[in-house]
């Protein structure tokens, strides 16, 4: 056991280097955090700290000092690290693929017009051949010259179309959709309209025939190339179905 007359002596040490301080010394200890402590060494009877097996109390002054123990460990930084690290890298990613889906999202909306203008592009073409020949699929060749796939054909048809591709594509006027019409750096250059007709049943659409028979399909496939070095990737398909609305049947009955 520590004495109460050593400990009344410690503390009266302390009360005494305190004293010593002053007012003002109070203060500017307290500022600079500086305390004293007393420090009761203690050990068991039979292995003595000191000769003669009598424990003692000693005084220590000094700054207050935090102990460092609380810190982290390099393995645990390291750790933190590599936490920190992979959960950036994976916001990064999720940053990458949104902006991708968010490109491809408004790729497929230009090709979705671009299909529209399609169709509204050949709803101003007839049924068949105005002439009334039927049996020639595709531009009909007149003292041999190929009529133009263009507003300026004023006998365009359906079947005119199979085939087709425009590059640039147009719009529902004939209008090419280049840097010219758009600005420089804005143009739909990258895009392809394809138009393919074919004859069908009239009793089963998805039936192709080789006569007519009233109804004509057509398959608008809106294609894009991101450069010169990819391939042309399809963004858009689009199907409609054209019926006979000329006096005259044509050819095949049906």
């Amino acid at each position: 056991m520590v004495r109460a007359s050593e400990i009344s002596s410690a503390t009266g040490l302390q009360d005494a280097g305190a004293s010593d301080v002053g007012a003002s010394g109070e203060a500017r200890a307290s500022r600079k955090g500086l305390c004293w402590t007393a420090a009761v060494l203690w050990t068991r009877r039979e292995e003595p700290l000191m000769e003669g097996g009598r424990e003692s109390v000693r005084r220590s002054a000094g700054p207050c000092r935090w102990s460092a123990g609380g810190g982290f460990t390099l393995v645990e930084v390291m750790l933190a690290i590599v936490i920190v690290g992979t959960g950036i890298a994976a916001a990064m990613q999720l940053f990458v693929t949104s902006t991708q889906q968010n490109a491809s999202a408004a790729r497929m909306t230009v090709a979705a017009n671009l299909a529209n203008n399609v169709q509204e592009l050949m709803a101003k073409a007839s049924y068949a051949d105005k002439d009334g020949d039927w049996t020639v699929f595709g531009l009909e060749t007149r003292n041999g010259v190929t009529e133009p796939l263009s507003a300026a054909n004023l006998s365009l048809d359906i079947d005119d179309f199979n085939g087709a591709a425009f590059n640039p594509p147009k719009d529902a006027g004939w209008v090419d959709l280049n840097d010219t019409l758009l600005g420089v750096g804005k143009g739909l250059g990258q895009y392809t309209q394809r138009v393919t007709v074919s004859r069908v049943s009239h009793t089963d659409f998805k039936t192709v025939v080789t006569s007519d028979e009233g109804v004509r399909k057509v398959d608008v496939s809106i294609s894009f190339k991101l450069n010169a070095t990819t391939g042309d990737q399809v963004m858009h398909k689009w199907t409609f179905y054209r019926f006979n609305d000329m006096t005259a049947k044509g050819p095949s009955e049906y």
